[in-house]
């Protein structure tokens, strides 16, 4: 939503902006007749009412949006942080403040996912090996958006099957979401009533040894791309 009202704001604002430039280019203009025209133009009433209501819709949206940004609601510049304590499907429980130190990657999915997370999962170890990243220094944390069906012994002998270094994550519905939230993770129930699959983001968020979203990597991006992050990531920690 606030990204929608930004872009709206900064639309308003341009079309402000060029429609201001426009009376200050026609007023500096030595074309006398140009001018009387454009001058009378101006004392249409719809023209000044027109001109009026774009200033006040433009400083109504800004204001909106600053004081949005300013409570800290979703400031498009802030770095994003993961936020998050849970249970792991070995029974620990995982606090992301509590990994900070060292990279990690971070994916949201569920255990009956029947396409796009084993896809991804599979990807993701491949894109490591081939960084010659160590797996086993290289931890990817998978989190459960289907807490209802996402038993510990599911959720175990999910992730189990791609390799050591991939560790599921539970919890209630609140915690999954808050999780979520913290990186702008998104995931619903399937729209197709039959299924009773989820919708979710497929993106791999990049962590560094900070604790910060440094970047993402997906199954559509291109693999130099991809690998270039990863190298960079498991050398320096950080992009």
């Amino acid at each position: 939503m606030l990204s929608s009202i930004n872009q709206r704001s900064f639309k308003v604002r341009r079309a402000t902006t060029k429609a201001c430039d426009l009376v200050a280019r026609v007023c500096r203009s030595r074309g006398s007749k140009m001018r009387t025209a454009f001058m009378k133009m101006l004392n249409s009433r719809v023209i000044r009412l027109t001109l009026a209501a774009l200033v006040v819709q433009a400083f109504v949206a800004t204001m909106f949006v600053d004081a949005t940004f300013d409570r800290g609601i979703a400031s498009p510049n802030a770095p994003l942080r993961p936020n998050f304590r849970l249970q792991s499907s070995e029974g620990s429980i995982v606090d992301s403040h509590l990994l900070r130190g060292r990279p990690y990657l971070l994916f949201f999915g569920f255990a009956n996912c029947p396409a796009i997370c084993p896809t991804t999962l599979m990807e993701t170890q491949a894109l490591l090996r081939e960084a010659g990243a160590a797996t086993h220094t290289f931890p990817i944390y998978f989190v459960s958006v289907d807490p209802a069906r996402d038993t510990p012994e599911a959720l175990r002998d999910f992730v189990r099957g791609f390799g050591d270094n991939v560790l599921g994550l539970m919890g209630s519905d609140e915690d999954v979401a808050a999780a979520a939230k913290s990186v702008r993770v998104y995931f619903s129930k399937s729209k197709n009533a039959s299924s009773e699959s989820l919708d979710h983001s497929a993106l791999v968020y990049l962590v560094s040894s900070g604790g910060e979203v440094v970047s993402t990597v997906s199954v559509d991006e291109p693999k130099a791309s991809a690998l270039y992050k990863i190298r960079t990531l498991s050398v320096f920690g950080r992009l």
